[in-house]
């Protein structure tokens, strides 16, 4: 995650461009969170792409936990599905 908070002195477009190649690689979620007063955008972009830029870095924390979730249950082996012999649907249908 890249967090800046813009006091004048630094080069945002620069530090937009930053996280390009972490998002290119597409190994891990590059979100951005770029606090540059009224110029906030919800998007930051690198060459082509666009990243998502959160206002405060408490909604991008919020949003990688969400991501930390979803990688978790992803990673869970897939579940059994059980088939029996003397399931009989027609006669399950009439009752």
């Amino acid at each position: 995650m890249v967090l800046t908070i813009d006091v004048g002195l630094a080069d945002i477009a620069a530090i937009r461009r930053r996280p390009r190649a972490r998002a290119k690689s597409g190994e891990k979620p590059v979100l951005t969170c770029i606090m540059d007063g009224a110029k906030a955008s919800k998007t930051a972009a690198t060459s082509g792409e666009m990243l998502p830029n959160y206002v405060f870095p408490e909604d991008a924390a919020r949003v990688l936990g969400k991501l930390a979730r979803y990688a978790e249950w992803r990673d869970q082996p897939e579940g059994i599905i059980l088939d029996f012999d003397d399931i009989r649907p027609q006669e399950a249908r009439v009752i």
